[in-house]
């Protein structure tokens, strides 16, 4: 019913954590697609968000349409988000960066981010090359029982659960896996292993293997 009444209008809602009052604040111009997104079928939704759903069930989560304009069918998608992201802003900027799921505190940030020319020639130049001649370090060579355990042992770390946290310690999300973590969170492996062995903060939130009490709390 939500979704085909506002469907091709411009909202900007929020779904809130009904136990630790937590929000992803977010907008569109078709909410017939983003809340089946969202709800129905979770793709290119927030991970946090989704977590937090899996973690405790979405019967504990409720919408709010925050504000709401009509749009017109002649305007192009790039023209009705100028016309949106400042009432995301607006609602972002509300809350503190602790109690959002957003990755980002600013409306769209990302989506019309692109590299420059330079940037992918010089990517590109850094990059040629590099294995040129070169054969992996182990070809044709056996490990022992003890090389196979020390390799193991240094790679266990990515298969252990990885949790994230606000800096009150709320549990935000858990990965089953740091591989998952990793890919979930679009990041390099080495940054993320960083965050967690120097116990610096990722993107704002406190990232562990271990498990701090209760996995909200109220």
């Amino acid at each position: 019913m939500v979704r085909k009444f506002y469907n091709k209008k411009g909202i900007v809602y929020g779904i809130e954590n009904n136990i630790d009052h937590k929000f992803y604040i977010g907008s569109t111009s078709n909410a017939n697609s983003r809340f089946y997104t969202h709800f129905l079928r979770p793709v290119r939704s927030n991970e946090h968000l989704q977590n937090a759903i899996r973690l405790i069930g979405l019967s504990n989560f409720t919408l709010h349409i925050f504000s709401v304009i009509e749009l017109s069918d002649s305007l192009s998608r790039k023209e009705k988000i100028e016309l949106i992201s400042p009432l995301e802003q607006k609602y972002i900027d509300l809350f503190p960066k602790g109690q959002l799921y957003n990755f980002l505190s600013k409306a769209y940030t990302s989506l019309w981010f692109k590299y420059s020319k330079e940037s992918k020639l010089l990517m590109s130049s850094n990059s040629k090359g590099k294995n040129l001649g070169r054969s992996p370090i182990n070809k044709g060579i056996k490990l022992t029982d003890i090389e196979k355990k020390r390799l193991k042992s240094k790679s266990i770390h990515r298969y252990k659960p990885v949790y994230f946290y606000d800096e009150m310690n709320n549990l935000i999300t858990m990965y089953e896996s740091f591989n998952e973590a990793r890919r979930q969170e679009k990041c390099r492996a080495n940054d993320l292993l960083s965050c967690i062995k120097e116990g610096t903060l990722f993107r704002g939130f406190i990232v562990t293997y271990e498990k701090k009490g209760p996995a909200f709390s109220s």
